[in-house]
C-alpha cells in the first residue's frame, strides 16, 4: 500500500516523534472494542490500520475501561487521538478534528406490529427513548416537542424497553442497532426508517499537535472507495439472524410452476458502472444492484445467472434479443418498453451536470444552452435530453470516465450522469479539475427490467422488489456510496438556497444599476439647475419628480427583496437546523459566509428603506436645543463608545434649532458611529463636537483623528454605495452618508466634509435656527 507523499517538515515530524497514542471506547461495536486479547477491533481499529499504513508510523492503544475514561485521558493529553466520534463545540475546546471517515445513519426502531411508524413526525404522541448525552438528543428534542421523551442507558436498553412495549420506539445508529438486536436475539423490532441525522465519525486529535491533525486528515483524503467498502463489508454485511431476513415470499402455482419450468433466470448488466455495478476481474457481478439481486434470488428461491457483456449497449442488445430474461438495474423509458416492463424502482438518486472546476454555477440543463454534453451511449438520461433539450447537442461517449475525462480535458462542456455514479468516477480516476456543478429536475429510477413476454416473472420481481424492508436499502446504499457525498446533505436544499440566493443577487445588481442611474440623473439635474436660472421651474418640477422616483423605488424594490430574502435565511435556518452539527469544516464555513451575506443584505435593505422613508411621513419641525439632540445621540451610542474607549468632547455652546428631532439625532448617531468605526488602531480615538451660530443658520461639527479621507475620495463620500474600503475591513454598506446628506437638506442645510489621511475628517453641516 503506498505511503502518503510527505513534505520535508512533515517527513522530520513523523521519524522524531513517538508512536500516536490513541484512546478508543473499549465496548462498542461494530465500530470498536478491546477484545479479551486486549486487541483493537472492529471498524474504527480497520480504518487506524490503513491510517497506519499511510503514515508508516505505529498508533498504539492506551487501555481505558470505558468511553468516559477515554476521554478525560484525551483532555489531559495522555492520548494523543481518540479514534472515532462525533464533532461537537464540547469537544472542539480540546480537540481537533480530521474529516469524516464514516457516515452511519440514524434509525428510528420499533416493534414489527407498528407498521404506521416510518418517520419521526408519525410519532407525535407517542413515546422515544433517546440515550442521555448523545450528540443528536437535544437537536431531536428540539425539532419534536409533540413527542414524549424517555432517557435510556444505553441502546440495549432501550431495544429491551420497545421489544417489552414499555415506549413505542427508539432512535439509534444503523450499524449499532442492528448488530445489537443480532446479538441480544430481538426477533419482534424493525428498522422503522431513517432519520434526517447522521452520525459524521472523525479522528479526534489534541489541539495543541496541529501537523498530526493535518498528516491524519490528508491521510484519510486518500482513502479509496475500495477501502471503504472492504471495510463495510467485513463488518456491517447482512447477517442471516438479522430481523431483516431475507424470508421467500410466497408464490402462486402458476408463478411457482414457472420458476421451476424456466430455471435459473438469465440476467444483462452494466459491466462498468460502479458504485451500481460492474462485472469485476474474476467476473463477479459486484456493487449495488448486486446486493440487490442477491437479495431478489433468496426472496423467490431461484437463481438468477449472469450473461457477460462487453459494455452496456450490449447488453441492451442482448435483452431485445432474448439472450438475458433480466436488465437488473435501469430506468424506465417508452424507448424500453418495446422490448421491457419493469417492476417498481428500487434506487433513486439525482441526476447532476459535472464541469470543471471553473465553471459558474448552473441552474440545470437549461443554462448548458447550446453546449456539448457528454452522456454514455444507450443510457436513458440522453434520451430525456434530447426529448427535452433539443437546443444541447449530446456527445455519446463510450463511459461514464470517458465522458469525465472529455470534460476535463476541454472536449466537451459538461458530463451528464447519476450523483453516486460520477461521484464514484471522479474520486477513482483521480480527475481534480471537475466539480459537482449543479442538480438536475431529473433522476435515476432504477428498477429491474423484465422481458415483455414473461408476465409471470415481472409479477414475482416486482413482489420481491416490494419486499425489502428499509434496513436492506439503508445497509445497501451505505455500503456503496462514498461517505462524504451521502445523505447528510440535502442536496437539492442546498441547491434552492443557492438558486434563491442567486435570485437576490440579480434583483439587488438590476436594481442598484437602477439607483446608480437616478443618482447620475439626480446631479445632472441639479448643474443644470445652477447654470441656467431661465430654466429653474422645470428643473425643479424634474429633479423632485426623479427624488420621488426614486424614493418609490427604493422602497419598492427594498420591500420587494425583504420576501426573496426571508427564503434565503429561512432555507439558511432549515438547513442548519437540520444538520448543522453534522457538517464538516468547509461546509460550515459555506453556510457561514452565506449567513454573512444574508445579514449584509438585511442591512442593506434596512439602510435602503431608511433612506426612502427620510422626508415622508415625518413629524413636523419644532424647536430643539443642540445639546439635547447630541445627549440623544451619544446615549444610544454609549457601548460602542466605551468598547473603543473614546474621548468624546462635547460642545459648550447650545443653541436651539427648527428640526424634527429624530431625524437630526440621527445626522449626528451616523456621523460619530462613523467616526468610531473609522478610527486609528494606533491612537485612542478622539470626537470633538462643535455647533456655532451664522446668521439664520446653527453650524454643526463632528471632527475626529481617526484614518482620514485621501482627496479624490471627497466628491464620493455622499453618494449611494460609494465605499472606500473593503467589506472585509470595515462592515457597512454605503448608504449612511447618503441618509445624512438627505436628512440635512431636506432641512434645507448643506453638508460638507474636510479631511487629510492618517489625521482626521471634520464633517460639518447647517440646520435652520428656530425664531
Amino acid at each position: 500500500m503506498a505511503q502518503l507523499p510527505l513534505t520535508p517538515d512533515q517527513q522530520s515530524y513523523l521519524e522524531t516523534r513517538l508512536p500516536i497514542t490513541m484512546c478508543v471506547d473499549p465496548d462498542w461495536m461494530p465500530f470498536e472494542r478491546i477484545n479479551e486479547q486486549g486487541i483493537h477491533e472492529g471498524i474504527a481499529a480497520d480504518y487506524m490500520r490503513l491510517l497506519e499504513q499511510r503514515l508508516n508510523k505505529t498508533i498504539r492503544v492506551i487501555p481505558t475501561k470505558t468511553w468516559s475514561d477515554s476521554v478525560e485521558r484525551a483532555k489531559l493529553l495522555d492520548c494523543d487521538i481518540l479514534s472515532m466520534l462525533n464533532e461537537s463545540p464540547e469537544r472542539r475546546q480540546f480537540l481537533g478534528f480530521t474529516r469524516p471517515y464514516l457516515e452511519s445513519s440514524v434509525v428510528l426502531i420499533t416493534r414489527q406490529e407498528n407498521s404506521q411508524i416510518t418517520n419521526l413526525e408519525q410519532m407525535e404522541g407517542d413515546t422515544l427513548g433517546l440515550v442521555k448525552g448523545y450528540i443528536y438528543e437535544e437537536t431531536i428534542a428540539q425539532a419534536h416537542p409533540n413527542i414524549r421523551f424517555q432517557e435510556i442507558t444505553s441502546i440495549d436498553d432501550g431495544l429491551k424497553r420497545v421489544s417489552e412495549g414499555q415506549i413505542t420506539a427508539i432512535v439509534a445508529s444503523l450499524y449499532m442497532a442492528t448488530h445489537r438486536i443480532r446479538e441480544l436475539g430481538i426477533e419482534n423490532l424493525r428498522i422503522a426508517g431513517e432519520t434526517p441525522y447522521d452520525n459524521r465519525f472523525r479522528v479526534g486529535v489534541r489541539k495543541d499537535d496541529p501537523i498530526l491533525l493535518a498528516l491524519l486528515d490528508q491521510a484519510i483524503g486518500t482513502l479509496t472507495p475500495e477501502d471503504h467498502i472492504r471495510i463495510r463489508e467485513r463488518w456491517l454485511r447482512m447477517d442471516s439472524k438479522s430481523p431483516a431476513d431475507s424470508k421467500r415470499i410466497p408464490l402462486s402455482d402458476p408463478e411457482a410452476e414457472y420458476l421451476y419450468r424456466n430455471g435459473p433466470i438469465t440476467m444483462c448488466v452494466d459491466p462498468d458502472w460502479m458504485p451500481y455495478e460492474r462485472i469485476d476481474e474474476d467476473g463477479n457481478h459486484v456493487g449495488m444492484a448486486a446486493d440487490y439481486i442477491n437479495l431478489l434470488e433468496k426472496r423467490i428461491g431461484t437463481p438468477i445467472r449472469l450473461i457477460p457483456s462487453a459494455n452496456w449497449s450490449e447488453s441492451l442488445v442482448l435483452a431485445k434479443a432474448r439472450k438475458c430474461d433480466i436488465l437488473s438495474s435501469l430506468n424506465d423509458t417508452p424507448e424500453r418498453r418495446v422490448f421491457l416492463n419493469f417492476t417498481v424502482p428500487y434506487i433513486k438518486s439525482p441526476l447532476v451536470l459535472v464541469t470543471q472546476n471553473d465553471v459558474p454555477f448552473l441552474d440545470g440543463l437549461k443554462d448548458v444552452y447550446k453546449r456539448s454534453l457528454a452522456v454514455p451511449k444507450g443510457y436513458a438520461h440522453g434520451e430525456f435530453v434530447r426529448r427535452d433539450y433539443k437546443n444541447i447537442p449530446v456527445v455519446d461517449v463510450a463511459s461514464v470516465q470517458d465522458g469525465l475525462e472529455r470534460v476535463s480535458k476541454g472536449e466537451v462542456f459538461a458530463h451528464f450522469g447519476s450523483l453516486y455514479v460520477v461521484v464514484n468516477e471522479i474520486q477513482r480516476v483521480q480527475l481534480s479539475n471537475l466539480k459537482v456543478n449543479s442538480q438536475t429536475e431529473y433522476q435515476n429510477r432504477l428498477s429491474v427490467g423484465v422481458r415483455n413476454d414473461a408476465p409471470l416473472l415481472l409479477a414475482i420481481l416486482d413482489r420481491a422488489v416490494r419486499s425489502i424492508t428499509p434496513e436492506e436499502h439503508i445497509q445497501i446504499r451505505r455500503k456503496w456510496t462514498a461517505t462524504r457525498f451521502e445523505h447528510g446533505v440535502d442536496h437539492s436544499l442546498v441547491w434552492q438556497i443557492g438558486g434563491a440566493a442567486l435570485v437576490v443577487i440579480l434583483l439587488f445588481w438590476l436594481w442598484n444599476r437602477k439607483l446608480v442611474g437616478l443618482n447620475n440623473r439626480l446631479r445632472h439635474e441639479v448643474d443644470r439647475r445652477e447654470a441656467a436660472e431661465r430654466g429653474l421651474n422645470r428643473t425643479n418640477e424634474e429633479l423632485n419628480r426623479s427624488n420621488a422616483d426614486l424614493e418609490q423605488f427604493a422602497y419598492a424594490a427594498s420591500h420587494d427583496l425583504q420576501e426573496p430574502l426571508r427564503m434565503v435565511t429561512s432555507y439558511l435556518q432549515l438547513l442548519n437546523k437540520r444538520i448543522g452539527s453534522q457538517l464538516d469544516g468547509e461546509t460550515r464555513d459555506y453556510i457561514n459566509f452565506a449567513v454573512q451575506g444574508s445579514e449584509r443584505m438585511a442591512t442593506l435593505i434596512k439602510g435602503l428603506l431608511e433612506y426612502s422613508r427620510v422626508g415622508t411621513h415625518g413629524l413636523p419641525p419644532e424647536p430643539v436645543e443642540t445639546n439635547e439632540l447630541i445627549r440623544v445621540a451619544l446615549s444610544n451610542l454609549a457601548i460602542t463608545i466605551e468598547e473603543h474607549q473614546a474621548e468624546i468632547h462635547e460642545p459648550p455652546q447650545n443653541h436651539t434649532v427648527m428640526v424634527e428631532p429624530n431625524q437630526v439625532v440621527r445626522v449626528f448617531q451616523n456621523l460619530i458611529g462613523n467616526a468610531l468605526k473609522y478610527n486609528d488602531p494606533e491612537r485612542q480615538p478622539r470626537i470633538s463636537l462643535s455647533v456655532r451660530r451664522l446668521g439664520k443658520e446653527c453650524v454643526c461639527t463632528v471632527k475626529d483623528n481617526g484614518i482620514g479621507i485621501r482627496p479624490e475620495y471627497l466628491e464620493r463620500i455622499f453618494i449611494m454605495f460609494q465605499r472606500l474600503h473593503v467589506q472585509e475591513a470595515y462592515e457597512g454598506v454605503g448608504i449612511g452618508l447618503s441618509v445624512v446628506k438627505k436628512i440635512v437638506e431636506g432641512h434645507g442645510g448643506r453638508i460638507w466634509v474636510e479631511s487629510e489621511p492618517g489625521q482626521g475628517s471634520s464633517f460639518t453641516f447647517t440646520l435652520p435656527l428656530a425664531r
